[in-house]
Parts: C-alpha cells; structure tokens; sequence
C-alpha cells in the first residue's frame, strides 16, 4: 500500500530543508496541510509531488505513481511493431 499523508519532517527531508521551513511555508499557504486529532501538520502526497515540481526538485520515486496495466501493455505492443 502506498503512502498518502505525509508529515512536515518528510516533507523537509524530500526538500532538503528545516523542519521549520515547512512549517513556515504551511503558515505562508505554499504548502496546503490539515491537522489531525491530535493538532499535528499533514500534507497530502499530491500536495508534496505539486511543491517539489513547483520547487524544481526531482519527485522520489516512492512518490510517483505506479505504472498502470494498460501503459505496460502498451508499451510491449509498440515494442513488438
């Protein structure tokens, strides 16, 4: 199962920044967060795929998507051609 939620020391690692830059940038709405029960940050993994690409660093590849069944079946097919 794939990850979905994300905390804001994920975040700083895949950013290569503070903890506290995360933060701040969620108090700045760059990066969209909601709180769970017990008030701490979460982010959305399509919100940490859109901060990356909005920072120009590379989206690790535990965060992108899996390759569908119809793309690798396409893919063989155009390969067969």
């Amino acid at each position: 199962m794939r990850k979905t939620v994300f905390t804001t020391k994920e975040i700083a690692g895949f950013c290569h920044v503070a903890t506290n830059t995360v933060w701040r940038w969620s108090e700045e709405g760059k990066v969209p967060f909601f709180r769970t029960a017990g008030g701490r940050r979460r982010v959305w993994l399509k919100d940490v795929v859109e901060l990356l690409l909005r920072l120009g660093i590379p989206v690790p590849e535990e965060l992108r998507p899996p390759p569908s069944v119809s793309s690798a079946e396409d893919s063989a097919d155009q390969k067969r051609r």
